[in-house]
């Protein structure tokens, strides 16, 4: 009796009855399926133009060079147009052009939006500076050509345009009864350890050397440009004239000779040579010098 209730119980226990199998195949039917998991590709980074505004510069430069301003012209208009207040460079060229045509006006329009779209460049500054001074207006191109020259102080043409224009400023009553020389304060401005490196700046010290009387000063200055330019006519004439101002007639003659050895038709020289032959009675040679 015993074994026969054991085993009653392990079948109540291990089968299921047809109600429960029923139950259990309903549930099944019922249940809904997963749906399957769709792993997505990590999504691709946005493509980023990159406008190189720059590229035709080389090309605009080399037009410049080449002095086809109708090229050059054409060809920034392009850029502008493509690139609109981007690229500095199309306006500081076209700024060239036109100060080179005679329109300043529009030039300096071309600067000053070269200085805004380059974020304030102080190098603009100098071709503004440059054309305040054509335009007569010395203050402000002082001005802009001190601010010019904190960022280019081994440029030597910002000293040169700098001296000029402080050149042309008017003699003024100044505080304690000192009066303000122009030609003294644009000396100044040149006398720098390295304007030996630009023949321009050393003539036109040597300029205002001989306006202020300072002869020696002279005849070193134009001596040191000779140096750097050996066939400047130019530098020889002046060189010529300031030694026969000091009496010293043979060297002086000599560098007006060598001019019109350069240039047999420099009528500054040919005028002082015959000028010198004439004060020496030499009056068949002055005469033919005069013809020539």
């Amino acid at each position: 009796m015993e074994e026969s209730n054991k085993d009653e119980i392990i079948g109540t226990d291990g089968v299921l009855s047809k109600e429960d199998e029923a139950e259990q195949q309903e549930s099944v039917e019922n249940e809904t399926p997963e749906a399957p998991v769709v792993e997505r590709a990590p999504s691709a980074p946005k493509r980023v133009e990159i406008v190189d505004c720059n590229s035709l510069n080389a090309l605009m430069f080399h037009y410049f060079a080449q002095g086809d301003y109708i090229e050059c012209k054409s060809l920034i208009g392009e850029i502008q147009s493509k690139y609109p207040e981007k690229n500095e460079t199309a306006f500081h060229v076209r700024g060239l052009i036109a100060r080179n045509e005679g329109d300043l006006d529009e030039a300096m329009e071309c600067f000053h939006k070269a200085y805004e779209v380059s974020g304030k460049n102080k190098m603009f500054l100098y071709e503004l500076g440059r054309c305040n001074f054509l335009l007569g207006r010395n203050q402000i191109a002082v001005e802009q050509l001190k601010k010019a020259s904190e960022v280019m102080k081994d440029n030597p043409k910002v000293w040169f345009w700098l001296a000029k224009a402080i050149y042309h400023f008017p003699a003024e009553k100044m505080q304690q009864g000192k009066t303000f020389n122009p030609v003294e304060a644009a000396r100044t401005v040149l006398m720098k350890p390295d304007i030996a490196r630009d023949a321009t700046l050393v003539i036109f010290l040597g300029k205002l050397c001989n306006e202020l009387g300072d002869t020696d000063g002279a005849i070193t200055a134009y001596e040191m440009a000779l140096k750097m330019q050996p066939d400047n006519t130019e530098v020889m004439n002046l060189l010529g004239l300031t030694l026969l101002r000091i009496g010293k007639i043979q060297e002086g003659f000599v560098q007006l000779g060598n001019c019109l050895a350069y240039d047999p038709a420099n009528s500054q020289a040919i005028l002082t040579i015959g000028s010198i032959m004439q004060n020496h009675s030499d009056h068949d040679v002055a005469l033919n010098k005069y013809r020539d």
